[in-house]
């Protein structure tokens, strides 16, 4: 059998990529049962599909703030993954990027998420926590994305998502809800208290009336 010949070179489990790499070839590690750790240099704007598939020993994983794109499946089946940290330039993970991956937890940056993004990491088995810049915008993110076929996994999202930044996303609705609640009942005194005004001043008036006619 013709030995599997990686795209760069591994040295004692470690890979070892070429400072000016712009991307992470696509099967660039694929199958690399002897890949233990990989540090993407900065420049790298792109990992292609399959560039670390079924790596099942790696663990340390440390990515670029250069870093752009994660083609679909870059990651996919890889079972030892320690916690990843993604830069704010990121556009865009494929949603299949790290399914059936097991992740010690993820930190992202990212400020205005897309829909896919989050469902990459639904489709993660995340072992810690999600961390994100603001709920807010994930939940937005989540509620507004269209999941077609995926309305089963949008729970199993939810639940990965409760504890990001110290902030669950139950904890983020029922907030919104008690806040559209305390505007409600701060228009309401602000509405009886204007009904009150007027109505001591309908009946000063009324009074007044009834004492210049007497």
């Amino acid at each position: 059998m013709e030995e599997k010949k990686w795209a760069y070179e591994i040295v004692n489990g470690k890979a070892i990529i070429p400072q000016g790499t712009k991307k992470i070839v696509p099967n660039a590690f694929c199958d690399c049962e002897e890949l233990i750790s990989v540090e993407i240099p900065e420049g790298v704007t792109h990992i292609c599909e399959y560039a670390f598939g079924r790596c099942t020993n790696l663990q340390e994983v440390i990515l670029p703030e250069s870093l752009e794109y994660i083609d679909e499946c870059a990651f996919i089946h890889c079972t030892a993954l320690g916690e990843l940290t993604i830069g704010d330039r990121i556009k865009e993970i494929s949603e299949d990027a790290f399914y059936g991956s097991t992740i010690d937890g993820i930190t992202i940056y990212k400020e205005e998420p897309t829909g896919k993004m989050i469902f990459a990491i639904a489709k993660a088995k995340i072992r810690g926590k999600v961390i994100v810049p603001g709920i807010d915008k994930y939940v937005k993110a989540i509620d507004n994305f269209n999941w077609k076929w995926y309305d089963d996994n949008k729970e199993a999202l939810i639940n990965i998502m409760e504890d990001c930044g110290g902030v669950t996303y139950s904890m983020f609705k029922e907030y919104e809800k008690e806040e559209k609640i305390k505007a409600q009942k701060k228009a309401d005194r602000k509405n009886l208290k204007i009904a009150i005004i007027a109505g001591i001043g309908g009946m000063l008036l009324f009074i007044l009336i009834g004492l210049l006619a007497a």
